[in-house]
C-alpha cells in the first residue's frame, strides 16, 4: 500500500491510461519469460527498453538486489522525481511488476495487481486490452475444450488425476481447485486426458480457465517428472479434504 498522496497522483486522463498499457504489456511479458526461463533470460531487454527507470530497475533485479532495497531504491528514484499523472502510473507499474517477478508472482495475479493503478473507470478498456470480456473467453474454453476431447494421457505416469477426479461430483472439485495454486494446476493437468482437462476447466471460472488454457499454451510440453510431482500434489490435497470431510468421491 502507498501512502494517499501517491494515488491522488496517480490520477490521469484516459487517453494518458491508454498509453501507460504499453508498459504493462511489457512487464507481462517480463514476468512470463522469467517464469520459464529464468532472471538472467531478461538481461538481453536491458538494453533494448527505451525509459531509463525501466533499465536501471530490470538491472537491479538482475544483480539480486533484495526485495526491501529494491523497493526502496526504486521508490526514491520516482517519487524523488516528482512525476505525477501518466509519468507516475508507468514508474508505479515499473517498480510493482519488477518486485512481483523477483517473488514469482503468476502472471495473471501480477495482470491484476498492475491493472488497479489504473482505476475503477478503466476495467472496461483492460478487459478490451486483454480480451477477457464473457463472450470471448467462452468461445477460447469452448474451442480448447473440443480440439482436446479426444486427447489421452500424456503418459501411463501422468494418469494421476484420472480417476479419483472423474469421481468427484462439482462441489467438491470445485472446493478442490480453491486449494490448488495456478502453476501446481497447470502443470498437473497438462499431461491429463482431455476429458479430464474439460472436467477442470468447467468448475472454475472462465477467466481462470482461459489463463489456465494459455499457461498451457505457454509452456509446452512440460518434463514428466514435474507433472507427476503437481498430480501429486493435488491428490495429497484432495486425500486431506476428504479426511477433513469438506470434499465427497
Amino acid at each position: 500500500m502507498y501512502d494517499i498522496n501517491i494515488y491522488e497522483k496517480l490520477a490521469c486522463s484516459h487517453d494518458n491510461k491508454k498509453e501507460a498499457l504499453s508498459t504493462l504489456d511489457k512487464v507481462l511479458e517480463l514476468s512470463e519469460r522469467a517464469k520459464h526461463s529464468g532472471l538472467m533470460s531478461l538481461e538481453p531487454e536491458i538494453d533494448m527498453l527505451q525509459s531509463e527507470i525501466f533499465k536501471k530497475s530490470l538491472q537491479l533485479l538482475i544483480d539480486g538486489i533484495e526485495s526491501e532495497s529494491l523497493r526502496e531504491i526504486l521508490l526514491n528514484y520516482a517519487l524523488c522525481g516528482g512525476y505525477k499523472g501518466k509519468d507516475l502510473l508507468i514508474r508505479i507499474l515499473i517498480i510493482e511488476g519488477i518486485l512481483a517477478i523477483q517473488q514469482g508472482i503468476h502472471t495473471l495475479i501480477l495482470r491484476e495487481k498492475l491493472s488497479s493503478f489504473f482505476g475503477d473507470d478503466f476495467i472496461g478498456e483492460i478487459h478490451k486490452h486483454f480480451y477477457v470480456d464473457s463472450e470471448s473467453q467462452l468461445k477460447k474454453l469452448e474451442a480448447f475444450i473440443a480440439k482436446n476431447q479426444n486427447k489421452p494421457v500424456y503418459s501411463k505416469e501422468t494418469s494421476l488425476l484420472e480417476e479419483p477426479l472423474g469421481r468427484m461430483d462439482s462441489r467438491s472439485l470445485q472446493r478442490l481447485l480453491r486449494e490448488i495454486d495456478a502453476v501446481t494446476l497447470v502443470t498437473a493437468i497438462s499431461g491429463a486426458s482431455g476429458k479430464t482437462q474439460a472436467n477442470l476447466l468447467k468448475n472454475v471460472s472462465k477467466k481462470m480457465a482461459v489463463s489456465i488454457i494459455e499457461e498451457i499454451d505457454t509452456v509446452g510440453t512440460t518434463i514428466i517428472s514435474e507433472i507427476v510431482n503437481s498430480q501429486k500434489q493435488v491428490i495429497e490435497t484432495l486425500h486431506s479434504l476428504r479426511n477433513h470431510r469438506d470434499i465427497v468421491i
